[in-house]
């Protein structure tokens, strides 16, 4: 009877050694859907739970198996989908960005608290692991330098916003403190997030404005322009230096204006017509305006007058200067082109001799 007892022993503990057997494969074998075992959602939060212990020890080949297998019983098993997620896609992929950082190790971090705190999601160090080629995650020494993504759960994009806002606002306070000049220049130097840029130009452009608006006399404005300049020049950014740019045509053009205006009136025609040039060469259209319309035939009837005496007195390079000017700013002009036409050929027989 003792035998009998004994034998059946022996052979129950021989089926439930050959069943647990079963329950975790061997790495490279094909994954084994048991119906009784993975039916509850208890059993495959514990098969992933044991999945993740053999990831984080460097066991991925087991680990995969028993994801799959909870994966074929409930396809929407978040966590399993996650983990094979990172299996089997790269991280830029991911965590949709290209953007890493370098990170280095320090002492009582783990693999699982660096993804929590950059990525949101201490499961997230698979992917970490995978990206740095890290075999045994649970073995993480302190001094390795890591590639962790940057995503917008990362600290450092955190940080980032708080330091781009911080800027953003002490270039507000030096616009209101009247500091224009300082508030440029740290403004091509402070750190600005790219969603921050267009606040940034907001206020260059309120700083800007201000300047003009106080260059009240010619020279404060020629003073004003030069700073400016500066500015732009010492630009890292090339949508800033256009936002400086835009501004110092439109300075210039007015400077150019009022400085065409002076000069007429002071009966300096030749530098007025200069001035008015280059007023055109910013804005095509400033001879639209009604006091440049007016000043400029009157302007183009002394340049004539002059050029004539000028001919007369067979002063024949300066009497082509005057018609020069006409013709930089009236091409069409009937008469200059008459007149330069014929100095020209007069010019040309006379260094024949």
């Amino acid at each position: 009877m003792r035998l009998n007892s004994l034998k059946f022993l022996l052979c129950s503990l021989f089926v439930l050694v050959v069943s647990g057997c079963q329950l975790t494969p061997k790495t490279g074998q094909q994954a084994r859907v048991d119906d009784l075992s993975l039916k509850s959602v208890t059993r495959q939060n514990e098969q992933i739970n044991a999945a993740i212990h053999l990831l984080e020890t460097g066991d991925t080949g087991t680990a995969t198996i028993m994801i799959d297998q909870v994966l074929s019983h409930n396809p929407d098993h978040p966590t399993a989908k996650m983990l094979k997620q990172q299996l089997t896609q790269p991280a830029a992929k991911i965590f949709k960005t290209n953007r890493t950082t370098q990170y280095k190790v320090k002492q009582g971090d783990t693999l699982g608290k660096i993804a929590q705190d950059w990525l949101g999601n201490s499961l997230y160090f698979v992917s970490i692991a995978k990206l740095n080629n890290i075999r045994r995650p649970n073995a993480l020494q302190p001094g390795k330098t890591i590639t962790i993504p940057v995503t917008e759960k990362s600290n450092l994009v955190t940080k980032e916003r708080r330091r781009s806002a911080a800027n953003i606002n002490l270039i507000r306070q030096y616009r209101e403190d009247k500091r224009f000049y300082k508030g440029l220049d740290k403004s091509n130097t402070l750190f600005v997030i790219d969603s921050d840029i267009e606040k940034l130009f907001h206020e260059q452009q309120l700083i800007l404005d201000a300047l003009a608006e106080r260059s009240v006399s010619l020279s404060d404005r020629g003073a004003m322009l030069k700073r400016v300049t500066e500015f732009s020049e010492n630009s890292r950014n090339g949508q800033q230096r256009a936002l400086y740019q835009r501004f110092i045509n439109a300075q210039n053009r007015l400077l150019f204006l009022d400085e065409a205006v002076l000069l007429f009136e002071d009966e300096s025609y030749s530098e007025a017509a200069t001035r008015l040039i280059n007023a055109k060469k910013i804005d095509a259209k400033v001879d639209k305006e009604t006091q440049v319309f007016r000043i400029e035939k009157q302007l183009l009837n002394k340049l004539h007058e002059q050029a004539v005496v000028l001919y007369r007195n067979h002063a024949l390079k300066d009497a082509l200067d005057r018609w020069g000017l006409i013709l930089q700013l009236d091409p069409e002009n009937q008469l200059a082109q008459k007149y330069s036409e014929r100095t020209n050929k007069l010019l040309k027989k006379l260094n024949q001799y």
